[in-house]
């Protein structure tokens, strides 16, 4: 966490400020409060069978 509150500091932001943009995060993306973690995924390079793109190329598309 002083890792964090430092690069937040360093940057202008407050701590308040911090917890904000957390909160936000975990709304939009979830957290680990169910203790999901992901244990494997696939080879970037390889293709979805359905749009022939890679996960890359979906990622930069849709953005995560």
């Amino acid at each position: 966490m002083e890792v964090l509150y430092g690069i937040y500091k360093a940057r202008g932001f407050t701590i308040e400020e911090l917890e904000a943009k957390r909160k936000e995060k975990a709304l939009l993306r979830g957290n680990f409060d169910n203790r999901v973690f992901l244990k494997f995924a696939e080879n970037e390079y390889k293709t979805n069978d359905e749009t022939g793109s890679t996960f890359s190329e979906m990622v930069n598309t849709h953005k995560m």
